[in-house]
């Protein structure tokens, strides 16, 4: 996680709190309160103790608190100097252009069609799932639209059933399945050159990085080794069980021992196999996938509009045998959101009379239905080639 990634959750955080405790608006939140701020920070001496520590931050609450209590008085006399120095009205050009006033304060017979030439503005994936949760059995209604914004949007469930923010959070499992493709590339590859070829006792000498076909890059075999190590930086934190048999974390390299690739879940006088990592690794993407899946198959089958999916959905693959277009990938998801909203929604706003009352109409309007049918169709997300895997 970036610097900046951790100011825009600060960000986020600050003004939901804000607007839904005190209905402040941050930016003048932060305009009333910078100066004063900036001038206690400036003057704060060098924090020795945990009383100086106390005392500096009691400063701060007090400052806050003195700048929520007097916002509403301050906060109008804000927007009036802002605006007679940016010299705005509502009814001059540079404000209907940039749309600074709520539309509803202009009349419908002085500016006749102006509300169909605001900007549309399109949802984030959180507002979306806000949005969601006001409907009833939002979840029965729309479970593939509402399964893939509570993993992009790194929701979770607690046993309370309330769900809450992770915002500094590992990469949700479910996102990482996306690796499975190229992870089966390099495990395949091995399986093809050493199976029925080399023990497990001799593979336990040969470092995999002193093999000829490592060395020359045959076939390509370096470069899939490569891929290999990078995604298992990734995946391997989780590669620490297999059934019952407890492991330790390893970090796979190029320069370890040749069963460490090699797919093994043997136990043989009470020692665990090294290939048991990569079994490890394979059983986690069965149930990351398989999980995320049967989540949705109740859901589906009580909806006639997404059940033809399920016959599909409950049909199983081998997980070795997995390509891209069988496995999720929230990623292409979540960077393509706003082509979500764009092709899925229809603008029912611009051609409905009196539908539109605010810059944010779209938003208003949007068809989950639409939605879910581009969605679902969406690759290599493709719900119709998800397959659940063994």
């Amino acid at each position: 996680m970036t610097c900046i990634d951790m100011i825009e959750i600060n960000w986020d955080l600050l003004k939901d709190n804000l607007q839904s405790k005190y209905g402040i608006v941050i930016q003048i939140f932060m305009n009333l309160i910078f100066e004063d701020l900036s001038e206690l920070i400036k003057n704060c001496k060098l924090i020795k103790t945990n009383k100086e520590r106390e005392n500096f931050e009691n400063e701060i609450e007090k400052l806050i608190n003195k700048i929520i209590e007097n916002y509403e008085n301050n906060s109008k006399t804000y927007l009036e100097v802002n605006n007679e120095q940016l010299q705005l009205n509502k009814d001059n050009m540079k404000s209907l252009v940039l749309e600074n006033f709520d539309v509803d304060l202009y009349k419908e017979n002085l500016y006749p069609f102006y509300k169909y030439f605001l900007m549309t503005t399109y949802p984030s994936e959180k507002k979306l799932l806000l949005e969601l949760q006001k409907i009833p059995e939002y979840e029965k209604k729309y479970p593939i639209l509402t399964a893939y914004l509570e993993i992009i949007q790194g929701k979770i469930k607690g046993e309370d059933n309330i769900i809450r923010d992770e915002n500094y959070y590992l990469p949700q499992k479910e996102e990482l399945i996306k690796y499975l493709p190229e992870f089966n590339e390099f495990s395949n590859l091995m399986i093809d050159i050493y199976s029925y070829k080399i023990s497990r006792k001799e593979a336990s000498k040969i470092k995999l990085n002193t093999e000829e076909i490592y060395e020359y890059n045959k076939g390509g075999f370096k470069d899939s080794c490569d891929k290999f190590i990078n995604i298992w930086k990734k995946i391997g934190p989780y590669a620490v069980k297999y059934e019952d048999q407890i492991l330790n974390e390893k970090i796979l390299k190029s320069d370890m021992t040749l069963d460490y690739f090699l797919n093994d879940i043997e136990v043989k006088d009470n020692v665990k196999g090294n290939g048991m990592y990569i079994a490890s690794a394979y059983q986690n993407f069965i149930d990351w996938q398989n999980n995320f899946l049967n989540k949705l198959i109740e859901p589906l089958r009580n909806n006639p509009f997404l059940n033809h999916f399920l016959k599909n959905i409950e049909k199983k693959i081998d997980v070795q045998k997995a390509k891209k277009v069988n496995v999720l990938n929230f990623s292409t998801v979540k960077e393509s959101f706003s082509e979500i909203f764009a092709i899925g929604s229809p603008l029912l706003s611009v051609i409905t009379v009196g539908l539109i009352n605010s810059s944010n109409s779209l938003y208003k309007s949007i068809s989950f239905k639409n939605c879910i049918i581009f969605l679902s169709v969406f690759p290599p997300m493709k719900i119709e080639s998800l397959i659940k895997l063994l």
